[in-house]
């Protein structure tokens, strides 16, 4: 874009620019001042070094059309609370760069976390006897523009029946097998784990899966053996029973 410039014996005359849009950002509506540098016959000075300068007005760009979550099912963890889910795809022609995020705390926005786009499960709080999570994500594009969505996540969990249950640890010290416990339960609601000797002695009980066993009762070693252990999950009504094996060295 050329400018019109009054020369000092006040002859107008065109020149050219070079114009700087480096500070531009043609996403952002408002007013802008844009700096151009003027291009001088060899026969024309410019000792005060005047610049061209030119009013732009970016006016705003449509919002996002839409927001898209490649998958939307997990598999819970018993070992790790942050659990990648799927990737948030934009439709935006205007624009490619968005910040997406979790937008404000209702619904079961607190178990999950975004980062880079991409949706995490992020809670130690099992969130038991849910399997179907609701969440409100915001798109902001770089105008400022928002779009708010409810995306609908399922977590997959195994059931009562397919949960393996190991049949033997060893609490003697050297940090493997030390405990006996399902924590794969975390994920049900009301789940009960109780464990019984032969004499029918309670010897252990816990309603927090994450609570194991370790051998102990009442400050006292239990003796090698086998001990009789009873699940109840008061969720699904279901009950299961069986022998674990306590070995000593």
């Amino acid at each position: 874009m050329s400018v019109e410039v009054k020369l000092v014996n006040g002859e107008n005359i065109r020149l050219s620019v070079d114009w700087n849009t480096s500070d531009l950002n043609i996403l952002k509506s408002g007013d802008f001042e844009i700096v151009g540098t003027l291009n001088l016959p060899f026969n024309i000075y410019n000792p005060y070094k005047i610049k061209a300068k030119l009013k732009a007005t970016i006016l705003p760009k449509p919002s996002p059309r839409n927001v898209e979550l490649d998958n939307k099912k997990f598999e819970g963890s018993i070992n790790d609370y942050f659990v990648m889910i799927g990737s948030f795809d934009i439709d935006d022609p205007m624009d490619n760069v968005h910040e997406v995020v979790i937008y404000n705390d209702g619904y079961d926005n607190k178990y999950f976390e975004i980062k880079d786009n991409i949706l995490f499960w992020s809670s130690a709080d099992p969130g038991a006897g849910k399997t179907k999570f609701t969440i409100l994500v915001r798109v902001t594009d770089r105008d400022g523009n928002t779009l708010d969505k409810f995306f609908e996540i399922t977590r997959i969990r195994p059931s009562i029946s397919e949960i393996i249950i190991f049949d033997t640890f060893s609490p003697d010290g050297d940090q493997t097998n030390e405990t006996w416990g399902v924590p794969e339960l975390r994920f049900y609601s009301g789940a009960k784990i109780q464990v019984y000797e032969r004499g029918g002695i309670r010897v252990f009980y816990t309603e927090n899966p994450d609570v194991k066993w370790d051998g102990i009762y009442k400050v006292k070693e239990m003796p090698t053996g086998s001990y009789y252990w009873i699940i109840e999950v008061e969720e699904t009504g279901e009950t299961r029973r069986g022998i674990v094996n306590l070995l000593r060295n």
